[in-house]
């Protein structure tokens, strides 16, 4: 939602995440955040890379389902994550689903950067053959375009993955503005964040290619590897796992 100003509030969710067996109890936690989100006055509320999942855990997870209900009933957009199967047997991609205000999927990027194995190992419960999507894209909204990225996509990049987990995890959140500017500093506080200041909504036509596309969907398709490619990194990963 914007207010007269012609602004909109974006809040960001730093949770700490259940993984593995109990990584069904995040559903319940990311509907809190929606609520306080938007009792706060949030149009948009980001989680984190594969949450609420399912990530680590057992696919069979209604995480997604919960959440799309939940923005609904609050009419907020909410990007979630996750892992999703891939078209081969036992491939996995990390996805970063754009969920409108109607509970609709609007977007389903598929992360396109390659995951090391020592990331998968450490974040995914040993789900080594993860497969990198083949497009990139963005996704008209009320308050503008979105562009969609996962992690170190963006170019930043955390702690040493081989270091120990121990009980959940949490990260540290960052706002930006479109040059790149601190729009507020980060908090590695855990909860929902929203930033001091709203960003300012784009007049209209002042997008590049204003103009928005089919379905509010801009793709730009990448090249895909080979089948026989992908099917030989798979089994490399799966003797990693043996």
């Amino acid at each position: 939602m914007s207010d007269r100003n012609g602004t909109v509030r974006i809040a960001a969710a730093q949770p700490a995440s259940f993984s593995g067996g109990e990584e069904h109890r995040n559903a319940a936690q990311a509907c809190a955040f929606i609520d306080e989100a938007a009792a706060a006055g949030a149009a948009y509320v980001v989680f984190p890379e594969g949450y609420p999942g399912p990530y680590s855990g057992p696919m069979e997870n209604d995480a997604l389902d919960r959440v799309r209900e939940r923005a609904r009933a609050r009419r907020v957009w909410v990007s979630a994550g996750r892992l999703e199967h891939g078209a081969l047997p036992d491939t996995y991609h990390i996805a970063h689903l754009m969920i409108d205000d109607q509970g609709e999927i609007r977007a389903r990027y598929r992360r396109v950067q390659p995951n090391h194995p020592v990331f998968n190992a450490y974040l995914m419960g040993g789900r080594h053959h993860v497969l990198p999507g083949d497009e990139l894209m963005t996704a008209d909204a009320p308050f503008g375009r979105i562009g969609l990225l996962i992690c170190s996509e963006l170019g930043r990049s955390g702690p040493d993955p081989r270091r120990p987990r121990s009980g959940a995890a949490a990260g540290g959140a960052i706002a930006l503005l479109r040059r790149g500017d601190p729009l507020a500093p980060g908090t590695r506080r855990r909860g929902v964040w929203l930033p001091a200041r709203a960003v300012a909504r784009p007049a209209a036509g002042a997008v590049r290619g204003a103009d928005p596309p089919a379905g509010g969907r801009l793709r730009v398709p990448l090249r895909a590897p080979r089948p026989r490619d992908v099917a030989n990194r798979v089994r490399q990963d799966q003797r990693r796992t043996r």
